[in-house]
């Protein structure tokens, strides 16, 4: 658009302020005739910047690196295990139950399992058969995983109660089991999610019944199972004992030998887990073999393997008895031996004593070597197993 100056014709009696309406009024007819001309081009993108604010969009945060895990005392693990023996011995079902893991799992010898829903019910049974119980409690090594999410405690526990239907007293002492405690999900803290080796809790069945084998009642050594029951307390009481020779006590009686109460086996070994309890040899560390008496630790290099003790105690007794036929009493513990191993022909014909987990007492003789497998040879073992409680293998 073409910009004119408007003169005034000589003469013309238009004042200054009417002149500048008029040119104003003319000024403005002409921008509307260009208006209405066609399209008008838009403004270059440069001089739009100049008043238009363009939002730009906020960057992305970056996602927050996962929390790590708090760090972890063992001594918690002690105060953990303490607190759970002190709401059994308090009888609080609530209490207890508020320190296993969602995913609780226990197996006792008799096949039964208990499970986290289970434990209320097992528990209530407990305290309605037994009363005035006491642990004395020594926990020993604290394993934890490398991610920190699951760890292993050895225990070593005592227990004193009382049989509330009748007051007897049943003691049960040098008992090992391991606890396995779980981060729950989406917890920081630990809970118990496992038993291995020795039932401690939740002992009484679906029937309300609890099976006592080992210990003893009254100071008499319990030698065959008794049952424990809600309503009448002891109903099986032990048969006669037999001392430790293998007599009768009070004496007497025909009828010819009472049949053999020892279990024999022979097995092998390349390195791993035994538990003569249950007759079961693993060759392997793990998983954790429920049970286990002794792990047998060879060592293909030069240092020395060992026999070493798991829930189980050891003792070597070479030079005590030609061979384990010969051995009709087995040396009294305690066993608190740590074996070395010759891993070659030497180890043939050496003798051992066990006292296993359950309590219960076994002799075994190695009786071949083979150094070909890995990973330093293979032993074979004959075993005698006494499933009576005493020490006698004859």
């Amino acid at each position: 658009m073409t910009l004119h100056r408007v003169v005034p014709c000589p003469g013309s009696r238009l004042r200054a302020p009417a002149r500048l309406a008029f040119v104003l009024i003319f000024l403005f007819q002409a921008a509307f005739a260009q208006e209405g001309a066609g399209p008008r081009e838009g403004k270059p993108l440069g001089e739009m910047t100049r008043w238009i604010r363009v939002a730009q969009p906020e960057p992305e945060a970056a996602p927050e690196p996962p929390s790590p895990a708090p760090p972890i005392d063992l001594a918690d693990f002690h105060l953990l295990v303490r607190e759970i023996f002190e709401a059994y011995e308090r009888e609080s079902v609530g209490a207890f139950a508020a320190l296993i893991h969602p995913d609780f799992l226990a197996r006792d010898r008799t096949g039964n399992d208990y499970r986290y829903a289970d434990m209320p019910r097992a528990l209530s049974d407990d305290f309605e058969i037994l009363e005035r119980i006491a642990f004395t409690v020594f926990v020993g090594q604290v394993t934890v995983e490398s991610d920190g999410g699951r760890a292993q405690v050895e225990v070593r526990w005592s227990r004193r109660a009382r049989v509330e239907i009748g007051g007897q007293e049943i003691i049960v002492t040098d008992q090992r089991s391991v606890f396995q405690f779980d981060r729950p999900p989406g917890g920081t803290g630990f809970l118990l999610s496992r038993i291995f080796g020795d039932p401690i809790f939740g002992l009484a069945d679906r029937r309300g019944e609890i099976t006592v084998d080992r210990g003893t009642l009254d100071g008499e050594l319990i030698r065959v199972p008794i049952l424990l029951d809600r309503f009448q307390g002891i109903v099986r009481p032990p048969l006669v004992q037999r001392d430790q020779d293998g007599g009768a006590g009070g004496g007497g009686g025909g009828g010819g030998p009472p049949p053999s109460t020892i279990l024999l086996g022979t097995n092998t070994i390349l390195e791993g887990q035994i538990n003569f309890d249950t007759q079961v040899f693993q060759n392997s560390f793990l998983p954790f073999l429920p049970g286990a008496d002794i792990q047998w630790s060879p060592n293909p290099g030069p240092l020395t393997g060992f026999i070493l003790p798991s829930l189980g105690t050891v003792r070597e007794i070479t030079g005590m008895f030609a061979n384990l036929d010969a051995i009709a009493v087995l040396p009294a513990p305690p066993y608190a031996d740590l074996p070395a191993l010759n891993e070659n022909a030497a180890d043939v014909g050496r003798l051992f004593a066990v006292q296993t987990d359950q309590g219960f007492f076994c002799g075994f003789e190695i009786t071949a070597y083979n150094p070909l497998p890995a990973p330093a040879g293979e032993w074979t073992l004959r075993f005698k197993y006494q499933t009576d409680g005493t020490r006698n293998l004859q």
